[in-house]
């Protein structure tokens, strides 16, 4: 529809103007056939007709002379500046003008233009077989320059000029396959110099000095392909001196020396950049404050710290920058303060802490800088005697061993409680109200005099005993008397109002006390049996040889027995033949109200089984002086069962006893118990100390630790604190309200 009503208007349109807009297009096609063919016409008619003359003014021109000028015309305009042959721009010393492939297609050799293909220059200068060969210019975009120098087989070589885009010069120096090569220069877009020295592959090679601005070095030496290689100095951005010294691949490696400020830091081995291996830190002022070896810039092995006076505070051994391994810390003055481990700059492990005149004050464990006694918890024997040496040796002439719970320390009214699991030794006495006894020597017990206020002792010794002040020997005890001189076996001789004793050999003997004295019987020699039982307000029982049999009881405060023999011995307490003792030698002291230092060695191994008595032979000593005594005795370890020889039921076995290891030189001493499986392998169980400054520093740990204590009064002005803390129980004996011993312990619920 709509067409029908628009054709009627397109078609005289199209009629009119697009057929001849169509048409016109063959026009220049038209016009040169048109052109050809005249001239050909014209070329092939003669001269014979005025046709073939055009007139102008009085002249006649022939047509066929302007066609020929015409064609000579073109002809010169093409071959002569078009594209002209090689000999023509020879004729007249034109450079000619060819695209590059061309050149090279023709293998061309002159002076000539490379243009691209839209005619842009490209290159003007000679040509070596179509190559760019020579001093010749190299043009970029917009025509602009960017090179000027040599090129060698199409490529810069030898000495030339680069140039930026906008014309700014970019590089003056050696060229080579193209690149920068040998010496040169390159500069920065506001024209002042940016490196000056060799290059390699357009790469900074060999020495060289590299600008961070105008006239401010950067750095100064050997490059490896464009990288800091070798000797060199680098500088900052204020001009100053940051490092000097070997460089590998851009960064300090080698022999070195670092500054900050223009002030020398660290000199020494580098590598990767960081101080690694011998080396050497300053401070500001110049002076050295560490000395040894590094690792990634860090102190790690051996080294010495030192402060500004040059005095070492610190020789040993770092790792990762932190005191770590074995070393000595000392103070400003360069007296010692403390040799032992370190872990993470703190003391950690085994130690000793010194004061300014160097003497220890503390040697021992210590966890996270501080003190840690605990820590000797659970350490083998090997272990603490490797630590800490041979322990204090027994009295001249002894081999002792205690085994004494943990006790207060005093200095009067109160006496310690002491009991071994073997026998002991020994004599005491005390206005307290202690016993003592003891039996050694021959097979014959003894007999004496004494006089005191309730307390006694038995002992023999080589048939005869004498007791001292506030003590009774032998077999003779007196209440409120004295006793005569005596001297038999089994008899005895006593006064006093309320003493009984009696001594029997090869029979049956009973004494009883009426006053509140004690009363102390023993049977000794020949081969019968001898009953004695004492009752008052201490007992004691002796031993002698043979078999016997004996009771003792104790009503007192605080009582002390043991049994020796010649060639066998009773243990207190004991009943139906069925004895056992160990071998003892030393003596047995309790100092009223104060527990003295003891010393423990194994100095025996055997079995015991019932119906038998061991060790045929002790000697011993008894001393009582008033209110005080002092204890040490010998262990005896039980063996197991090797190869089922000897066995001895389970029930009736006797556990090897704890031993007691004394340091006094450091203020401590160990209570150390034998593993049940492994009877020979001895662990501390128990640590005690007098050691002030462990003592006051606990405390202050403590208190900051808001840790509340249990407080126990005792006799007088003694008290006890305990306090449970990290699973353990630290217990501090108090006298006139100052700590004077600590004990520690497991902690048990």
């Amino acid at each position: 529809m709509i067409e029908s009503i628009l054709k009627p208007f397109i078609k005289p349109i199209q009629r009119k103007i697009m057929r001849p807009l169509k048409q016109s297009a063959k026009l220049p096609k038209m016009l040169l056939k048109w052109l050809i063919q005249w001239a050909r016409t014209v070329l092939g008619s003669g001269l014979r007709s005025l046709d073939n003359y055009w007139k102008i003014g009085s002249y006649y021109i022939a047509k066929k002379l302007v066609v020929l000028i015409v064609l000579i015309g073109l002809a010169i305009a093409y071959f002569g500046f078009i594209n002209p042959p090689a000999f023509v721009d020879r004729w007249f010393s034109r450079t000619p003008s060819m695209e590059a492939s061309a050149a090279l297609e023709k293998g061309y050799t002159g002076n000539a233009k490379i243009v691209d293909g839209a005619g842009n220059l490209v290159y003007a200068g000679p040509l070596a077989s179509g190559q760019f060969s020579g001093v010749g210019k190299l043009y970029g975009d917009g025509g602009k320059l960017i090179y000027f120098g040599d090129f060698d087989k199409g490529v810069r070589a030898g000495s030339g000029e680069a140039y930026a885009a906008d014309g700014t010069l970019l590089y003056r120096g050696g060229f080579a396959a193209d690149a920068y090569d040998g010496a040169g220069t390159l500069y920065a877009p506001d024209g002042s110099v940016l490196y000056e020295g060799g290059f390699a592959a357009g790469k900074y090679e060999g020495d060289g000095t590299l600008y961070a601005a105008k006239d401010k070095p950067l750095y100064a030496g050997a490059f490896v392909k464009g990288l800091y290689e070798g000797a060199g100095k680098l500088y900052g951005d204020d001009g100053k001196l940051v490092y000097e010294g070997d460089f590998a691949g851009g960064l300090y490696a080698g022999a070195g020396k670092q500054y900050k400020g223009g002030a020398l830091l660290y000199e020494g081995v580098f590598a990767s950049g960081l101080l690694s291996g011998e080396g050497t830190e300053y401070a500001a002022s110049g002076a050295p404050v560490y000395k040894g070896t590094f690792e990634r810039g860090r102190y790690q092995g051996t080294g010495s710290l030192l402060n500004e006076q040059g005095v070492a505070l610190y020789t040993g051994s770092f790792v990762a920058g932190q005191r770590d391994g074995e070393g000595e810390a000392f103070n400003a003055d360069g007296t010692p303060l403390y040799k032992g481990t370190f872990r993470a700059d703190q003391y950690q492990g085994f130690g000793a802490l010194l004061d300014a005149n160097g003497t220890v004050v503390y040697k021992g464990l210590f966890s996270a800088g501080q003190a840690d006694p605990a820590g000797f918890l659970s350490m083998a024997a090997a272990t603490l005697q490797e630590k800490l040496g041979a322990p204090d040796a027994p009295a001249a002439g002894t081999d002792a061993e205690t085994d004494a719970e943990p006790d207060a320390g005093a200095d009067d009214g109160a006496a310690a409680p002491d009991s071994t699991g073997g026998a002991e030794s020994g004599a005491g006495a005390g206005t307290g109200g202690e016993a003592a006894g003891g039996a050694n020597g021959g097979a014959a017990a003894g007999a004496g005099v004494g006089s005191g206020d309730g307390s006694e002792a038995t002992g023999a010794s080589g048939g005869t005993a004498a007791g001292t002040n506030g003590s009774a020997s032998g077999g003779a005890t007196s209440g409120n008397g004295a006793g005569g001189n005596g001297a038999a076996s089994g008899a005895t001789a006593g006064g006093g109002d309320g003493s009984a004793a009696a001594g029997a050999s090869g029979g049956d003997a009973s004494g009883a006390g009426n006053d509140e004295s004690g009363a102390a019987a023993g049977a000794s020699a020949g081969a019968g049996t001898g009953a004695d039982t004492g009752a008052g307000k201490d007992s004691g029982a002796g031993a002698g040889s043979g078999t016997g049999t004996e009771a003792g009881t104790d009503a007192g405060s605080t009582s002390d027995s043991a049994a020796n023999g010649g060639t066998g011995s009773g243990a207190s307490g004991a009943s139906g033949g069925q004895q056992s003792a160990a071998a003892n030698t030393g003596t047995n002291a309790a100092t009223n109200g104060k527990s003295g230092s003891t010393a423990n060695k194994v100095v025996a191994l055997s079995k015991s089984v019932p119906g038998t008595a061991a060790n045929s032979s002790t000697t011993g000593s008894g001393t009582a002086t008033n209110g005080s005594s002092s204890n040490a005795t010998a262990t005896n370890i039980v063996l197991p069962s090797i190869d089922g020889l000897n066995e001895v039921p389970e029930a009736d076995s006797v556990l090897a006893a704890p031993i007691e290891l004394v340091y006094s030189g450091v203020q401590f001493s160990f209570k150390l118990e034998s593993d049940p499986d492994n009877p020979e392998a001895y662990a501390v169980t128990l640590v005690r100390t007098w050691n002030k400054y462990v003592m006051t520093s606990l405390l202050d740990r403590l208190q900051k630790a808001a840790v509340k204590g249990v407080k126990t009064d005792s006799l007088g002005k003694l008290y006890t604190m305990s306090f449970e803390w990290n699973g353990f129980l630290y217990s501090f004996n108090y006298n006139n309200g100052k700590p004077v011993r600590l004990t520690i312990g497991p902690f048990q619920i």
